[in-house]
């Protein structure tokens, strides 16, 4: 049987692997070192509650962050997706002292650059930020921690750390927009990695909007696929904005302006998909949104009663917009839905990191 060229493409790109083995004492970490290029959404949903509960100090450093002071033979690091390269060479040169040095990684990145419908841009991004420095990192990691048990058996990694919000991220109060209270404003929300569901999603709206005179909708996007929603959607005018993304920092800022009524979450299949985590909940909350998800795998976990899955075909996706639109009961009870299942996900969820357990504090 012939393997498409795209898988061997995919099994030649470097993926995280622990090639260095590493026991830890009790007692001998003195300080835990969070490495990170700027703030991401990574860090917040999946680190940020974790490390508040260490008992040693924490430190994290950003691309633009100098490090001095740090003894490497007391500390751990922890890396969030990808390593600065100034960073990187700090590694390299006290490899054999430090404590251990685990990897956390929530996306397929070979899967992406080789599948992704995203832009060359994009894809080049992730070739020179996240796959090119594996090819020196790998030697020296001692643990790389995945979001999924899919992720995991794609990279062999040694351990999953279930999503873990802090509360600040997905309670938020929610505010009155400034709007008549006969509008509805609807949205989509998603980075460069999910071209394909933007596309997907280009007639669904547009038939929506064009049966809904109430409806608004907002969607954060620039470029090609921001200038080609503008395209799609450019004969309904105010109704629909248009929003460049932000930091990851302001858009959590911004969290009360960007507030939905309904939030479309859609996720196509395919292996980049089929590795992801179930983290548009906690966005879906913190939107104060009713959220209509894909029916797949990613989501049905910690799915709880009146949810809203659909499958990916337009006729399902435009009933279901209609019937949130239509039904405040609906919206109300979507929107409670999730907040159970986020507590459900809290509950799944350990609160403690591999390998630093000893260094838990229960408070």
């Amino acid at each position: 049987m012939k393997i498409p060229v795209r898988d061997w493409i995919y099994f030649a790109l470097p993926k995280p692997c622990a090639s260095r083995t590493t026991t830890l004492e009790p007692d001998q970490i003195r300080r835990v070192v969070v490495m990170r290029h700027d703030s991401n959404p990574t860090f917040t949903y999946y680190l940020e509650t974790r490390l508040r509960h260490l008992t040693v100090p924490v430190d994290v450093i950003e691309s633009k962050d100098t490090i001095n002071g740090i003894d490497p033979s007391t500390t751990f690091v922890i890396i969030c997706r990808y390593i600065p390269l100034l960073q990187l060479l700090w590694l390299w040169r006290h490899r054999s002292r430090f404590l251990g040095i685990a990897l956390f990684i929530d996306d397929d990145i070979a899967a992406t650059v080789v599948e992704g419908k995203s832009g060359c841009g994009y894809k080049f991004y992730l070739i020179q930020r996240a796959l090119l420095p594996l090819i020196y990192l790998n030697r020296i990691l001692t643990s790389v921690w995945a979001s999924t048990q899919t992720l995991a058996g794609s990279l062999a990694a040694n351990a999953v750390i279930a999503p873990c919000p802090p509360p600040e991220v997905y309670a938020v109060a929610p505010t009155i927009l400034s709007k008549p209270e006969s509008l509805l404003r609807m949205a989509f929300h998603a980075t460069g990695a999910h071209d394909a569901e933007h596309v997907f999603l280009m007639p669904i709206v547009k038939t929506a909007l064009e049966k809904l005179p109430n409806l608004q909708f907002d969607v954060v996007a620039e470029g090609r696929i921001g200038h080609r929603w503008m395209r799609e959607l450019g004969g309904l005018g105010h109704r629909v904005r248009v929003i460049k993304p932000h930091s990851w920092s302001a858009y959590l800022d911004e969290a009360v302006s960007l507030q939905a009524d309904i939030l479309l979450v859609p996720l196509l299949p395919g292996r980049v998909n089929a590795a992801r985590a179930d983290t548009k909940r906690i966005d879906a909350a913190r939107l104060g949104a009713a959220a209509i998800f894909s029916r797949c795998k990613t989501y049905e976990r910690c799915f709880t009663e009146g949810e809203i899955l659909v499958n990916n075909n337009s006729q399902s996706w435009v009933e279901a917009i209609q019937s949130l639109a239509d039904e405040p009961e609906t919206r109300l009870r979507a929107k409670n839905a999730t907040s159970a299942s986020i507590a459900a996900m809290l509950k799944y969820a350990s609160p403690k990191l591999p390998g630093l357990e000893d260094y838990f504090s229960e408070r």
